[in-house]
């Protein structure tokens, strides 16, 4: 280990003087260490060498450790700048793995979101069949109904077409006419109205060769506007829709305010009872209603089917008689009641308010005449 020191040592030297020769440097001659000249060699002896010292040999090393100084330098700054560059390297690294995980945990989120909107889809999609499913179901029940429903409608057409042949036959068919029901089609949707409601219980009434079971449930029939006001309160009451004008309860105008002008014109005759004979049940119970709410104190009286008392009730009446009707023989209990009371008006006029707004106009027109 030391000669191979000593030999690095000496190539070192070797290569600082040629590079300072290369430079016109000329080393400094060493001056000798003592002034007296050495002792001459004893003879027959060689001369020993002479060593320098240690102070003289080393200020030769200075110039080579400068230069591996030099060079350890330079290779501390390469590899500081290596480091530097690896470092800076890790930190990117670092960076795109951090970007990397974020990507990663987005990407998972994503995937999760995904898989939520995927299962409700699934469950609106099964949601959708089922509704899908329900929705031929009930399709199939109403193709089932409807099916019958034809078969019903064809049938009712047929037994309607029958009827309406015989009652020609029957001679029945001005019955309706006095209702003001003279369109052949809208007597045959009457009918039809009938046949609903009462199914085989009408056809007795339609069948027999007698006008009056047929004019008895014809009596039921309520011909009225779509107002609230106008639909008849009893259950029995055969309801069919017509226009305003033709309504049977307010002929398109007010009930109210014309049953209020007749307890006028009923009060300024001085008459404080008043009876009205016909109408059919449901047009009798309307007067009644108005009766009670808008009476005013006078008694009304509304007769409809003839009773066993009925002629002795109509020899009591007092006051005002009204007979209510299209003719004179359109109900059997009329008979009784024709001069009875003290005044008595024969209204052909079928409507509600039709027959009060008569009924007044033909009190105002009396006490007109009598002033």
């Amino acid at each position: 280990m030391a000669g191979e020191a000593t030999v690095t040592g000496n190539r070192a030297d070797a290569e600082f003087e040629a590079e300072m020769a290369k430079q016109g440097v000329v080393p400094i001659a060493v001056p000798p260490l003592h002034s007296k000249a050495p002792p001459p060699a004893r003879p027959g002896r060689a001369p020993a060498p002479v060593e320098a010292p240690n102070a003289v040999r080393s200020s030769l090393v200075p110039p080579a450790a400068a230069i591996w100084q030099k060079q350890l330098n330079a290779r501390d700054a390469l590899v500081s700048a290596e480091i530097e560059r690896l470092r800076r390297e890790v930190e990117r690294l670092v960076r795109e793995v951090a970007h990397a995980k974020a990507e990663t945990d987005a990407s998972v989120a994503i995937a999760a979101e995904l898989d939520a909107r995927r299962e409700e889809a699934e469950s609106d999609v099964a949601a959708a069949e089922a509704q899908r499913n329900a929705a031929w179901l009930e399709r199939d029940n109403f193709d089932h109904e409807r099916r019958v429903v034809n078969q019903q409608s064809a049938t009712l057409r047929e037994e309607l077409h029958s009827l309406t042949v015989r009652l020609a036959a029957a001679d029945k068919t001005e019955l309706l006419p006095r209702r003001g029901i003279e369109d052949p089609f809208e007597a045959a949707r009457i009918l039809t109205v009938v046949l609903e409601r009462l199914g085989p219980k009408a056809l007795p009434a339609l069948l027999a060769p007698d006008s009056e079971p047929l004019r008895g449930l014809l009596d039921r029939l309520a011909l009225v506007c779509d107002d609230a006001r106008c639909r008849p309160a009893s259950r029995d009451a055969l309801v069919f829709h017509v226009d305003k004008p033709r309504c049977e309860v307010c002929g398109g105008s007010d009930v109210q305010r014309a049953f209020l002008r007749l307890v006028q014109a009923v009060q300024a005759t001085r008459h404080d009872r008043v009876t009205i004979v016909g109408g059919s049940p449901s047009y009798r119970e309307t007067l009644r209603n108005l009766a009670r709410d808008h009476g005013a104190g006078l008694q009304f009286d509304v007769v409809g089917s003839e009773r066993p008392d009925e002629a002795k009730r109509a020899k009591s009446a007092r006051g005002l008689v009204v007979l209510w009707g299209a003719t004179e023989i359109d109900h059997s209990a009329t008979g009784h009641w024709k001069g009875a009371g003290d005044q008595q008006l024969q209204i052909p006029h079928r409507g509600i308010a039709g027959l009060l707004t008569r009924i007044s106009e033909a009190l105002e027109w009396r006490q007109t005449v009598a002033r």
